[in-house]
Formats: structure tokens, C-alpha cells, sequence
């Protein structure tokens, strides 16, 4: 989750963005 952390550190806003697709991948490696 080093990836989550750093978008959260450049930005709280794109995190949102960033997050469901770090979920969506996580949830959906295809």
C-alpha cells in the first residue's frame, strides 16, 4: 500500500480517484 500512501501525502483529492482504482486492482487483477 506504498502507492495509497504517497497519493494521500501529494493529495487527499486524487486519492479518492487513486484509491478505487488501487481497489478495483486489488479486487480485479484481471
Amino acid at each position: 500500500m506504498r502507492g495509497a500512501t504517497l497519493i494521500l501525502v501529494v493529495d487527499p483529492a486524487t486519492l479518492k480517484e487513486s484509491e478505487l482504482s488501487l481497489l478495483r486492482r486489488e479486487f480485479n487483477p484481471l
